[in-house]
């Protein structure tokens, strides 16, 4: 096919030619910055919040905290600009250098978010 061949024949084959990879590039990105808005930044401030509460305790002091998983995450309601948001977090289980955190996100009393955290010392 020669140079411009595709604008001879119909301007709504280029266009529409052209657009797709577009629009399928948009989507991806607004399905990827939806996931990490909803649920990965909340599950990171929950997860930070825990490294906290384990990292405080003497026999972990100079330690290194990482995320290992995440289990029973429930997201009740969005939160909003503005919102005081509460973040809680009780370790659960510690055997050797894993343990379960169990994660809470609250706000104004009313949960917005809860999980169990899997976390390991290094």
């Amino acid at each position: 096919m020669e140079t411009g061949a595709i604008f001879q024949k119909s301007p709504w084959r280029a266009i529409i030619s052209m657009s797709i990879p577009s629009l399928i590039s948009i989507l991806v990105m607004m399905l990827y910055n939806m996931a990490d808005m909803y649920f990965v930044g909340w599950t990171g401030d929950l997860a930070q919040v825990g490294a906290v509460a384990i990292l405080s305790q003497p026999e972990w002091k100079g330690k290194t905290a990482y995320f290992a998983g995440i289990d029973k995450a429930r997201f009740r309601r969005k939160v909003m600009p503005g919102d005081v948001l509460m973040l809680e977090t009780t370790i659960i289980k510690v055997k050797g250098p894993v343990g379960v955190g169990r994660a809470v996100a609250i706000v104004n009393g009313e949960k917005t978010a809860e999980a169990e955290l899997t976390f390991a010392i290094g």
